[in-house]
């Protein structure tokens, strides 16, 4: 069946307004679960932004996001989960905390109720260069999260540990 031929409460609707209230009733996330979220990301995107292996979080709530003001604007509640950040020493250094980590899943995709994590630099953009990376708009040391719903202390101390694995294998390198 083509969508055409759909029913009219089958057809997929256009959505213009950032609003979970523009969203059908199936697409609509609790808002126990976006408190959540957002308490999890705020709480990670805070432990980052002060994290001496850690360079930049990229994330539109902090101040320093070229995005904030619209931000503040446009969803008063919050941003949303999935943001980026730099890890320090580059390619080697992103691949050894994508594998320090317990908690969070390698994957490409985000907005799942677990938290996912990819180094575009050994994965999706693996054989760009470090110089096509910057054009395309991340670095060797980018790193991108999408929080979930674990408990923030959990995912800090993965997080954590995970920085500092890599910090060593950087710091023992000649």
């Amino acid at each position: 069946m083509r969508m055409d031929d759909a029913p009219a409460d089958r057809k997929p609707q256009s959505h213009s307004r950032l609003s979970t209230s523009a969203c059908p009733e199936a697409y609509k996330v609790p808002e126990y679960v976006l408190l959540v979220l957002r308490g999890n990301t705020r709480a990670v995107v805070g432990f980052l932004s002060n994290h001496p292996q850690v360079s930049k979080v990229i994330y539109p709530e902090l101040e320093s996001h070229p995005d904030h003001a619209l931000v503040k604007r446009l969803l008063p509640k919050g941003a949303g989960a999935v943001f980026s950040f730099e890890i320090k020493g580059g390619r080697p250094a992103g691949r050894k905390f994508i594998e320090s980590l317990r908690v969070f899943s390698h994957l490409a995709n985000v907005g799942d109720a677990k938290s996912l994590v990819i180094h575009p630099a050994t994965t999706t953009h693996y054989r760009m260069s470090d110089a096509d990376l910057v054009k395309s708009g991340i670095t060797a040391g980018t790193v991108r999260l999408s929080i979930g719903l674990e408990s923030s202390a959990d995912l800090i101390e993965d997080l954590d540990r995970a920085l500092n694995v890599a910090a060593k294998q950087a710091a023992a390198k000649p």
